[in-house]
């Protein structure tokens, strides 16, 4: 028998995988486990030269939710995201919107990549 995963995590993971990027917006991401002691998920991060930010992703602890919570604070060593960023930088998905939780995430960086290249 195998080792299971988390539901939470096997969610982000599914999500995760419908992110389809451009190449060079690809190159400068990449996901890490996140935990903040209520949700567990994945922390999608991106790095420019001088510049970065995390989106978070996880079922919410309370419901079949999907929490997404984009944080543009480059905090090192870190792997929550910041008060500011969980109180103004978070939106919910109801359960059976994958699809529209990565196009959502998909915007996030790819905005975020435009903003840090111009």
């Amino acid at each position: 028998m195998k080792v299971g995963l988390h539901h939470s995590l096997k969610r982000a993971i599914a999500i995760l995988r419908r992110v389809d990027l451009p190449k060079a917006v690809a190159e400068q991401v990449w996901a890490e486990c996140w935990d903040n002691g209520r949700e567990q998920g994945l922390a999608i991060r991106f790095s420019s030269v001088g510049a970065g930010g995390t989106v978070y992703v996880a079922e919410c602890r309370n419901s079949d939710q999907t929490v997404v919570v984009f944080d543009d604070e480059r905090v090192p060593y870190s792997n929550k995201p910041s008060e500011l960023a969980w109180e103004h930088g978070r939106k919910y998905f109801n359960d059976g919107e994958e699809k529209l939780v990565a196009a959502y995430i998909r915007q996030l960086l790819v905005n975020q990549f435009k903003k840090q290249t111009a």
